[in-house]
């Protein structure tokens, strides 16, 4: 599938989380943070490699 994106900055958070934390809790909580910052975002669920590489096969 192709899709048509608009390649600019991109923000990666990361958090070190235990055993018994929730990964959906966790993505919320980092996500109510991200948005705190006041500048205007976009969550994607790819991560930093696969846009990488998907960028270099669209330029390829």
């Amino acid at each position: 599938m192709t899709r048509s994106r608009a390649w600019g900055p991109f923000l990666e958070i990361e958090t070190v989380t235990t055993a018994d934390e929730s990964g959906l809790t966790v993505q919320a909580q980092l996500d109510t943070w991200a948005n705190s910052l006041g500048v205007k975002l976009e969550r994607v669920t790819e991560t930093y490699d696969s846009l990488v590489r998907l960028a270099q096969h669209h330029s390829a």
